[in-house]
């Protein structure tokens, strides 16, 4: 595992999001439990399953479909986390100005970043590949090849990015102050649960981390969300949280408000994205299957 510093946009409005940074820090999906990961999807495939068009889902899947043919060891864009290693190439995305989307100023965050599995890669390559539409463009799959090769599109302007599998331990102050004050606004009965959930990162568990997922019944395809609490159900686990104020003091977060451990209303963010038979939704699941069984996942 490899360690390194790194820079995350982190959307500071959407309470799913605000509940893991405030934890502390969240997992990319695949440090999750077989069993557990079937259902799991990244965030930032959540957000574009939930807003983007159809034609955006598509190009996702043909990239996701060359990488499976030429680099299948390198991170997905399904499953990894999306991290900046480089401050020039932050600054490339600053100077165009036509990333849209959540890569504003406000959402950037320093991370310190545990990876399992890294796969560092030239996001200039994605103007060839993807139109500001979401469709794929004419001779995409040249660049597609490119773009997973982790060639530069060009030496003097790279836009580098690393598709991690890891663990991030979010460092910056302003993003957990304006996640907090967000949180106790929306959630104020969860403040209780929230510590616990602190305390839990504290201990390197996944519990008390927001994650989003993919379930199926006859009406068609949603996306849920869900908050982990699998570790706490255990003797030994809660041991070792009443002994964490003594032995890791500065992992603690404080002792949790036993009148404030309410679940957090995440119904709101979650939601149908199409029916059960609609040949995209079709394709997704059976790559996440793939991804299942893929070596590192």
């Amino acid at each position: 595992m490899s360690t390194f510093e790194g820079h995350v946009y982190l959307d500071h409005h959407y309470p799913p999001v605000l509940w893991n940074i405030v934890r502390g820090g969240f997992d990319s999906v695949g440090l999750l439990p077989d069993g557990e990961k079937d259902f799991a999807i990244s965030v930032s495939l959540a957000s574009m399953l939930q807003n983007s068009s159809a034609s955006r889902l598509e190009a996702e899947l043909s990239l996701e479909q060359v990488r499976l043919a030429t680099t299948p060891n390198s991170v997905s864009r399904l499953r990894g986390v999306f991290v900046f290693d480089d401050i020039e190439s932050i600054s490339r995305i600053w100077d165009s100005n036509k990333w849209g989307g959540h890569f504003i100023d406000e959402y950037l965050a320093d991370v310190g970043v545990w990876a399992k599995k890294s796969t560092r890669v030239d996001a200039a390559w994605i103007d060839d590949i993807i139109n500001n539409q979401g469709k794929l463009l004419p001779g995409w799959e040249a660049a597609a090849v490119k773009y997973w090769s982790g060639r530069p599109k060009s030496k003097d302007a790279p836009i580098w990015e690393v598709l991690v599998e890891g663990r991030f331990c979010i460092w910056s102050m302003h993003s957990k102050e304006a996640a907090l004050k967000e949180i106790s606004a929306i959630w104020p009965n969860s403040l209780g649960l929230l510590t616990h959930s602190m305390n839990c990162f504290g201990l390197g568990s996944l519990d008390g981390q927001c994650f989003a997922g993919i379930t199926g019944n006859e009406a068609g395809i949603s996306i849920d969300h869900y908050l982990r609490m699998i570790d706490s159900k255990e003797a030994e686990f809660i041991e070792q949280l009443a002994r964490l104020p003594a032995e890791s003091p500065k992992f603690f977060a404080g002792k949790p408000d036993l009148e404030k451990m309410c679940l957090p209303d995440l119904t709101g963010y979650s939601g149908r994205i199409c029916a059960k038979d609609d040949t995209n939704l079709t394709a997704l699941l059976n790559l996440l299957s793939q991804l299942k069984n893929e070596t590192g996942s």
